[in-house]
């Protein structure tokens, strides 16, 4: 028959009592989560209009998130409290924010404190995140101070999609930098495989005494 050998998919991870009043619905994976709260940002008209990349949150967005303004390549780092069971297992910092959250009840803790706790590199429940070493540039590219190369090549990469930086046809390794990206790094032109150097140059080594 049509049906499966009584081995049903786990349902969905239910949501905080605040997120279910944004988007909607009791249960959601964090993937349809993206999408339900990328409908209410546009519904709501919260990008801002300057500048895409970040979102100008509203009343119900700035009590889940504990931000007023947050960067559309950072807002998924603020989802972690808001469902309620570990859904990835192997992502120790997210589980341990959604333990948090449930040992505490749905939504006693302002998001961006848990955030802050399971920030990388904070040890142990460290009150503050470890402090930011990169460049007050691109901080303001990516749209947040974060130390994390990953959510920063991630935030790159969005951009020389959107802004089709790979121009040059059949060499995707090419990028040609635009305004934004020459101010950025200093170049003309990088590859695929140089950005995480040029990235680099943002976050000086630190001196060390002899």
């Amino acid at each position: 028959g049509a049906e499966s050998n009584g081995e049903e998919a786990p349902p969905p991870p239910p949501l905080s009592d605040q997120m279910a009043a944004i988007v909607g619905v009791q249960r959601a994976t964090r993937f349809r989560l993206v999408k339900l709260l990328w409908r209410y940002i546009k519904q709501h008209e919260l990008q801002d209009p300057s500048d895409k990349r970040f979102i100008n949150c509203d009343v119900k967005l700035q009590k889940a998130f504990g931000q007023e303004r947050v960067s559309a390549f950072s807002m998924s780092k603020f989802l972690g409290p808001h469902l309620l069971s570990a859904e990835d297992e192997d992502d120790e910092e997210e589980e341990e924010a959604t333990t948090a959250v449930v040992k505490g009840k749905s939504g006693s803790k302002p998001a961006a404190k848990l955030a802050a706790k399971r920030a990388p590199g904070s040890g142990g429940g460290a009150k503050a995140p470890k402090a930011y070493t990169g460049s007050a540039e691109l901080a303001k590219f990516v749209g947040e101070e974060t130390n994390n190369r990953f959510a920063i090549t991630k935030a790159m990469w969005a951009y020389i999609k959107e802004h089709s930086l790979q121009s040059i046809p059949g060499d995707k390794r090419r990028i040609v930098c635009d305004a934004t990206f020459k101010k950025l790094f200093k170049v003309d032109e990088m590859t695929a495989f140089s950005l995480a150097k040029h990235i680099a140059t943002h976050f000086p080594a630190k001196v060390e005494k002899a």
